[in-house]
């Protein structure tokens, strides 16, 4: 019964309904206090909800049982401890969540996602530029026309009005936080290396 009712708890959260989704997990923990996927999925409730306090209460109360957590479980509870000190402006200690989330799962995106958008927010994008791209299997020395196409492919798609990037829902990144993160990272690039042109040297 807890397995389909988590299901429905990560689908009210994907829904947009994270207050309905709180009503529901704290029903269940009445029973099950120390059930850590609805104790992450309350995180990720109160996350949307942009109560960093009562986030990092639940992911603490999970972290007493880190032994038993999945190696899935694990990377979401270090990416968002991770969210909500970068939202404090902890900047430092959130790079060493991150950091933690992605050496256990190397190909998180959602780790490397906030790992980046937080060094944007610091004025390190040519850090997050290089880390993103080379996650995205984008080459960062590529002929710029390159560069150019997708940008334009993403701005196409994304002509209607786009979602805020720091969006946050159930814990995932969506596809088009993904390509504004992208498309962030090309446009530093472009500005930032631009396209070396031929000069010869004056006739003697």
């Amino acid at each position: 019964a807890v397995a389909v009712l988590e299901v429905y708890a990560g689908a009210l959260l994907r829904a947009g309904r994270p207050a309905a989704a709180v009503r529901l997990i704290r029903h269940v923990l009445k029973a099950h206090p120390r059930h850590p996927e609805m104790l992450i999925l309350l995180a990720d409730a109160h996350l949307c909800l942009d109560d960093l306090s009562r986030c990092v209460e639940c992911l603490k109360r999970v972290l007493l049982v880190e032994s038993s957590l999945s190696r899935d479980q694990f990377t979401r509870v270090y990416t968002n401890l991770g969210v909500c000190l970068a939202c404090s402006g902890q900047y430092d200690q959130a790079a060493e969540l991150f950091k933690k989330a992605i050496d256990r799962s190397p190909r998180s995106r959602e780790a490397i996602f906030n790992m980046c958008l937080m060094e944007v927010k610091r004025g390190r994008t040519a850090a997050a530029a290089s880390r993103w791209l080379a996650f995205m299997e984008i080459p960062t020395n590529a002929d710029p026309a390159l560069y150019h196409s997708i940008v334009a492919s993403i701005e196409r798609e994304l002509s209607s009005t786009p979602p805020r990037i720091e969006s946050h829902v159930a814990g995932a990144v969506s596809s088009r936080q993904s390509m504004l993160l992208t498309h962030l990272c090309l446009c530093h690039r472009l500005r930032t290396h631009p396209p070396h042109t031929a000069t010869h040297a004056p006739q003697g």
